[in-house]
Parts: C-alpha cells; sequence; structure tokens
C-alpha cells in the first residue's frame, strides 16, 4: 500500500474456498455455483470477512503470516494478499511466494482475495498499470491458483485511477484488463481445460473512495463482464471524494457507500483502518457499521505489512501504524513482516495494541 495524497488515506506499502454459501450484496444474493471453472462447479465467494496482508515488501516475499496465531481469532475467515511483481528479488520470486501463501491461507480454511498492486498508483497510476494487472492475471493466475485447494477470487488492481478521472476512462481500462483477466488459463485442478470465469472485484478509483465514478461506470463496462463485478470501496480517516451528485467534495461518508449499493452488485470493504498519517475527519467507524448492516464483507488493515509510520508498539491512534500482531521476543518491534525472516510459525506472536480496534469490527 503506499501514501496517500489530498482526499486520501495512509495504509502499508501494500475467496475462494467455501461450498454451497452466499456474498451477500448490496441488495440481493448471489445464487452459489451460477458460475463454473472449466468443467467444476465455482465456490462463490461468500460474506465472510477478514484481514489484510501485504508480504511483498520484506524478505523478498518469503515471509511468515503467523496462521496459527491467525487462527485463535474466529472473526477472522478471510484474507486479501497483495502482490507486488515488482518488489525485492522479481516477478519469478513474488509470484512463487504468493504462490506458497495462497496454499497455506487455502490450507488453513481461509477464504482468499489476491490483488495486484505494482509500487505506485492511486493519483500516480497511469493506464499501463491497468493493463499491466489484465496481463499478470492472465500469465499468473494458474501458477498462483496451482497448489491452493481451492481457487482464489481476483481483486483486478488495488485503488487504481485518479479522484478526477473519468467514469468512461475508467471503465474502458477495465474492460480492456478484463479481456485478459477473463482469457487467463486454469490451472487442471480447477476443472481442466478452460480460462477464469469467476468474479472479480474492482476497487472505486481515487484510493477506493470514488464511489459515484465506480458507479457511472458500471454501464459502460461490457455486459458478459457486468454481473461478474464486485465493487470495492476502501476506508479510513483522510477518506475524501470529489466526484459526487450534488458536486459537493469533502470528507467520505456512509452516502458514498450507499452510492455503490445503488448498482445492485454485490459490495465489500477491501480495507478499513482506523489511522491516517496527517489525520482527516472522515467517519471511518460509521462507514463500516454501515457495511456490516449491509451484510458486505468488510477486511481490516492489516494484520501485517502495514509500513505506516515507525512501527514501535503498533498504536495506530500514536501514529505507529496498522499492524494488528507482533512478535514477544522482539521488544519494541511490532511485525510487519519485520526486518528478518520469521522462524516458522512457532515465533511468540502477540496482539499489538491496535488488534482489539480492528478485532471489534469484524462480524462475531
Amino acid at each position: 500500500m503506499i501514501t496517500k495524497l489530498k482526499n486520501a488515506r495512509i495504509g502499508g506499502i501494500s475467496i475462494v474456498t467455501s461450498i454451497c454459501l452466499m456474498l451477500l450484496s448490496c441488495n440481493e444474493s448471489i445464487t452459489p455455483g451460477e458460475d463454473k471453472v472449466g468443467a467444476t462447479e465455482e465456490s462463490n465467494f461468500t460474506n465472510a470477512s477478514g484481514v489484510n496482508l501485504q508480504p511483498s515488501f520484506t524478505n523478498n516475499g518469503d515471509v511468515n503470516a503467523g496462521w496459527n496465531y491467525m487462527k485463535s481469532f474466529d472473526e477472522i475467515n478471510a484474507v486479501r494478499i497483495e502482490i507486488n511483481p515488482e518488489a525485492g528479488g522479481g516477478m519469478a520470486t513474488q509470484v512463487n511466494n504468493a504462490a506458497r501463501l495462497i496454499k497455506e491461507a487455502s490450507g488453513y480454511g481461509y477464504q482468499i482475495i489476491a490483488t495486484y498492486h505494482p509500487n505506485k498508483l492511486g493519483d500516480n497510476s497511469t493506464n499501463r498499470d491497468i493493463q499491466n494487472a489484465g496481463r499478470f492475471w492472465k500469465e499468473n493466475y494458474a501458477k498462483l491458483s496451482s497448489n491452493g485447494t481451492a481457487p482464489f477470487i481476483i481483486n483486478l488492481i488495488n485503488e487504481w485511477g485518479s479522484h478526477d478521472i473519468s467514469a468512461k476512462n475508467f471503465a474502458d481500462q477495465v474492460n480492456s484488463a478484463l479481456d485478459d483477466v477473463y482469457d487467463a488459463p486454469v490451472h487442471p485442478r480447477d476443472g481442466g481445460t478452460g480460462n477464469y470465469n469467476k468474479k472479480v472485484i474492482i476497487d472505486a478509483p481515487g484510493y477506493g473512495q470514488e464511489t459515484y465514478t465506480l458507479k457511472q461506470a458500471i454501464p459502460m463496462i461490457k455486459a458478459n463482464y457486468r454481473n461478474k463485478l464486485i465493487l470495492s470501496a476502501h476506508i479510513y480517516p483522510a477518506c475524501g471524494v470529489q466526484n459526487r451528485p450534488d458536486n459537493k467534495p469533502g470528507p467520505m461518508n456512509t452516502n458514498d457507500l450507499a452510492i455503490m449499493a445503488q448498482t445492485g452488485l454485490p459490495c465489500i470493504l477491501g480495507e478499513f483502518g482506523s489511522y491516517s498519517k496527517g489525520g482527516g475527519s472522515a467517519d471511518w467507524s460509521k462507514m463500516v457499521d454501515y457495511a456490516r448492516i449491509k451484510s458486505w464483507p468488510i477486511f481490516a488493515w492489516a494484520w501485517c505489512g502495514d509500513g505506516t509510520g515507525k512501527p514501535e508498539d503498533g498504536q495506530a491512534l500514536s501514529g505507529k501504524g496498522m499492524n494488528m500482531v507482533k512478535v514477544q521476543n522482539e521488544p519494541g518491534k511490532i511485525w510487519s513482516y519485520g526486518n528478518f525472516k520469521i522462524n516458522g510459525d512457532n515465533s511468540p506472536y502477540q496482539a499489538s495494541s491496535y488488534m482489539k480496534t480492528m478485532i471489534d469490527k469484524l462480524p462475531k
């Protein structure tokens, strides 16, 4: 994840396996099994919520996610894993480590979202970035899904598009990228021959905040892709919206989420957190409560890998980052994957002071 600019949130440098469950959408549910992958019925993404992980930026992505400790939190049933192919070690190394983490998450029974997240996005993003995302999934989906026990859901690209991007440009670029995603070969265990044919999560532009632009873009998405979309917003105190029906920009609020709900498509909060470097007046907690009332899946930022501030003790409100876990035997260090490789899954993990803030927001 990256540092956000004006009207944006701060994050770290930043499914799916349940069968016969439903993803509760904004206004209606999806019928289980309506999509196919090869000859195998798709396991639809459910209403499970969970946490974000961002492993790419430490030790070339060769990190331990602390799955055993995560299993002690019943509220966490799904993970969103961010993959940066431009980070240390290069594409092949990052894909191999991401494939391992996806396999591990699947083995622990978590539903999984995986998202493409190169170095510079948001207001600095270009059309090339989103087209690279489409090609990334076309070239790597089979590898990434080859070792798990069930396929994962693709989040096309993390927070692509500026606050002032036009709905047409956004739709045109999403359409082009989805052409590649839906041309991605599946792994044989997904049903033999064929291409990816499941749902794809699309973040709102403007760091996940411009929901009206997203709503305006939906009718311009190709019809055969439109009914496969899951829409995602990201929520932090510094969230700000420029494009609204009343032309009044300002801090993000529940009305902006309601605009996303009006599309009738499934919705999630792909990220939420309680801290933004430099402050912000958006009521992140109220917006997360709104999403819970709507039964949207919500994903806390972040289990680990946040990267904001100096991670001394994990207390978000004191400006020291948003990592939910740390290692007991490293006094004064929060575990954001650290500058060291964790020694297996037996390391003495413990909750940071930020943990309760996030866990209390996840559905029980």
